[in-house]
């Protein structure tokens, strides 16, 4: 636990975030289910046929406009995290568009 505490963590104003949290790391709150949605629910026949559309889709699901939009968002979604005392975001919170 202190080396979860150690290396993972920030502190911001008073409060020690960890830095996995999914409200505060883009990947998790906007990049996967936009990745997710682009390629369907159909299930992938193996690994090969997954990697294969993940990487045929993540250009066209990432372009750079979204990409500073989701960035841009980060900093507002943090100071958000800090207001709730590191609770969790509601859809509300996430209303943003990110």
């Amino acid at each position: 636990m202190s080396y979860i505490i150690k290396y993972n963590t920030v502190l911001i104003g008073n409060l020690l975030v960890i830095c996995f949290s999914p409200d505060c790391n883009p990947l998790d709150f906007s990049v996967w289910d936009r990745l997710a949605a682009a390629i369907g629910a159909k299930q992938s026949k193996n690994r090969q046929d997954l990697v294969g559309k993940v990487e045929g889709t993540w250009h066209q699901v990432l372009d750079p406009e979204y990409v500073v939009k989701i960035c841009k968002g980060v900093w507002p979604r943090l100071r958000h995290v800090v207001a709730v005392n590191g609770g969790y975001l509601t859809p509300e919170d996430n209303s943003n568009g990110t």
